[in-house]
């Protein structure tokens, strides 16, 4: 990867299943974006999805919304 050769960080745009993820991350590509992870939301929206995510976590449970 160019990003990778000049030392710099890169975020892969548009990953939506879990394969494009485990490719990117073979290929050393740890920073991800897309709808794997999330779809547009407004803010009241993204309160309620992180609030979600923070009772999980105290739970034990994975946040990964795709296991």
């Amino acid at each position: 990867m160019i990003g990778k050769q000049l030392s710099l960080s890169a975020i892969a745009e548009g990953v939506e299943t879990r394969a494009q993820r485990d490719m990117l991350a073979a290929m050393g590509c740890h920073n991800y974006q897309g709808y794997l992870f999330g779809h547009p939301m407004d803010i009241d929206a993204l309160e309620d999805y992180i609030e979600g995510k923070i009772d999980l976590v105290r739970l034990g449970r994975s946040v990964d919304r795709n296991k």
